[in-house]
C-alpha cells in the first residue's frame, strides 16, 4: 500500500522550522557569550557530546514537526583537525498516526579554523540510516553529510558548546514516501564534554 503525503503549495519554511532555527540561534548566541574570554588550544583529550536540534526536511515531505537527537564520541588529531563518531535518532511527525524515523550512524571529519574566542570548522561525514515507519518495511542506506560550525569554550575544564547547520543527503531509493533520495537540513546544539585530566 502507498501512502500519498501532499506536498504543500506554499514556498519557504514551515512556520514551526522558522522559529525553531531562530531559537537556536538565539540560544547559541547567548551561550556563546559566557566563553569569550577563555582560551581555545588544542585539547588531545577523548570527548563526548551531546545534544539536539531541529530538521529542516526535504520539500517532498511537508511534517508539523521534525526533531532529532545526537551523541557524538571523538579526538582531535591535529590543530587543524578531529575524527568523530556520531549516532542519531531523528523523527517525523504529520499530523497522524504516521510517524518516519531515522537512526543512524556517521564517521565526520571536522577541518577546524582556530579563533582566539571561537572554533569554526567544515564538516563532512558519511554513514548509513535506517529508516522506518508505522507498516512500513525498514530501508538502510548510505548517507553523507556536508557542513559548517562552531565551537565555544565554556569552562576552564574544556567544556564546550557547539552549534552546526548541515546538509544531509540520503541515497535510499524506495516506495516509502520521502525516501527516494532526499536532503534534509540539519540544525543541531550540543555540549561536547572532554574525557580525563588535561595534560
Amino acid at each position: 500500500m502507498q501512502l500519498k503525503i501532499e506536498q504543500s503549495s506554499k514556498k519557504g519554511l514551515p512556520l514551526y522550522s522558522k522559529t525553531s532555527i531562530a531559537a537556536v540561534l538565539a540560544t547559541t548566541l547567548g551561550l556563546a557569550s559566557f566563553g569569550d574570554a577563555l582560551a581555545t588550544e588544542l585539547d588531545e583529550r577523548w570527548y563526548v557530546d551531546f545534544g539536539g536540534g531541529i530538521i529542516v526536511p526535504d520539500d517532498d515531505l511537508r511534517p508539523t514537526d521534525a526533531k532529532i537527537v545526537t551523541a557524538r564520541f571523538g579526538k582531535h588529531f591535529h590543530e587543524e583537525y578531529a575524527l568523530e563518531i556520531e549516532a542519531f535518532h531523528d523523527e517525523y511527525e504529520f499530523g497522524m498516526d504516521f510517524p518516519l524515523e531515522h537512526d543512524g550512524i556517521s564517521a565526520n571529519l571536522l577541518i577546524i579554523n582556530r579563533e582566539p574566542l571561537w572554533n569554526p570548522y567544515f564538516l563532512v561525514g558519511i554513514g548509513a540510516v535506517r529508516s522506518s515507519g508505522e507498516g512500513l518495511p525498514s530501508e538502510t542506506s548510505a548517507a553523507i553529510s556536508i557542513g559548517v560550525g562552531g565551537r565555544w569554550q565554556l569552562t576552564e575544564g574544556g567544556t564546550m558548546l557547539r552549534a552546526d547547520a548541515r546538509l544531509r543527503y540520503d541515497t535510499n531509493d524506495s516506495d516509502v514516501p520521502g525516501n527516494d533520495g532526499y536532503g534534509d537540513g540539519v540544525f543541531t546544539v550540543s555540549i561536547a564534554i572532554p574525557l580525563g585530566k588535561k595534560r
